[in-house]
């Protein structure tokens, strides 16, 4: 229905395990959020579902070549510990550009 409104729904998106990912449309980051000044990502992954994660030194730096609207695809390599270093999550970011139509129908308001 035409009159009819949708919720977003956000989760936060926290990886545990070596290998986990989450893809979509890179909607928005917003800058120095919380506690800990961080950012914060959200995508669209599917109708109407968004998920966010916090962003770190690994994640600011990739996501920094992600222009918004763009698909994208965050892969978690797990924690390394370099030598002599401190421990961190690292990741892969892999994207492509948004298709001309999306993937699935969009509902007008």
């Amino acid at each position: 229905m035409e009159d009819e409104w949708n919720k977003v729904e956000t989760e936060i998106w926290v990886p545990e395990n070596k290998g986990d990912e989450i893809s979509g449309i890179y909607l928005s980051v917003q800058h120095e959020v919380g506690e800990n000044k961080s950012n914060l990502y959200t995508l669209e992954v599917k109708e109407g579902k968004t998920l966010a994660f916090w962003g770190s030194k690994v994640l600011d730096g990739k996501m920094s070549a992600i222009k918004v609207g763009q698909q994208v695809k965050i892969l978690f390599l797990g924690k390394i510990t370099p030598e002599g270093g401190r421990e961190y999550k690292d990741y892969d970011v892999f994207f492509k550009l948004a298709p001309a139509e999306p993937e699935f129908p969009v509902q007008k308001m």
